[in-house]
């Protein structure tokens, strides 16, 4: 994929790369961070619940939490507070669902 979006935009810093995503799409951010670290300066997540933060105070991390019964965190997916401050993650429990977070396309 990085090479073909440098195809499209030559310019762009590849080597230090945001990634941002809702629930799955979270998780795959995390997972891209954990498996290409040396790719990725931030990872911001909208409440991804699958795929464990990756603890390294080398790379920026921002999880905005839903409080939403019906979409539940695996364990051992968020960092304990102590690791969080470790490792400068920075989780912001919200008061919105799940679906809130994401967008699709509507209009309110």
């Amino acid at each position: 994929m990085r090479e073909q979006l440098k195809k499209l935009e030559p310019n762009a810093a590849y080597d230090h790369l945001t990634l941002v995503g809702h629930s799955n799409g979270g998780d795959i951010s995390m997972f891209f961070a954990k498996e290409h670290p040396e790719l990725v300066s931030k990872v911001i997540t909208l409440d991804n619940l699958r795929v464990p933060f990756v603890l390294s105070d080398k790379m920026k991390i921002l999880s905005f939490r839903s409080k939403d019964p019906n979409f539940q965190t695996d364990p051992g997916v968020l960092p304990t507070a102590q690791q969080a401050k470790q490792d400068g993650i920075d989780i912001v429990n919200t008061k919105f669902q799940h679906t809130d977070m994401s967008d699709r396309g509507r209009i309110p």
